[in-house]
């Protein structure tokens, strides 16, 4: 039914915000990051399903949302995974090519990480 997708589409996000309102590393965000990533691959919204792997963070999360950013051409979800990766040359190239400085503070903070190693 083309309402289907739509539904699952909804679902996957309203998991993703649970996900995401629960404490990082808690098994509630682990089910719902998980739940989020199930329903937007059947959903077939290519387009929201890199937020969910980035929010869940796996290695091979990050390696999906980096074919999907790179075979899509969305350059901010590349951002984000280089971000995520600890890419601060690369992210921040994205980030001033695409005016993406929503994700400054990010960018600082890793900035700030490899200037002082030990913090």
């Amino acid at each position: 039914m083309p309402w289907e997708g739509s539904q699952l589409h909804y679902i996957g996000l309203d998991h993703l915000s649970l996900g995401r309102a629960h404490p990082p590393g808690s098994s509630e965000a682990a089910h719902h990051l998980d739940q989020a990533v199930d329903f937007l691959r059947r959903s077939g919204h290519v387009e929201s399903l890199p937020n969910a792997l980035l929010a869940r963070g796996t290695p091979r999360d990050l390696d999906e949302v980096l074919r999907i950013a790179t075979r899509s051409g969305m350059r901010l979800y590349l951002a984000d995974y280089h971000l995520a990766k600890g890419n601060l040359a690369e992210a921040e190239r994205l980030i001033n090519e695409t005016g993406y400085h929503r994700r400054d503070p990010e960018l600082a903070a890793l900035r700030a990480k490899y200037q002082n190693p030990k913090n």
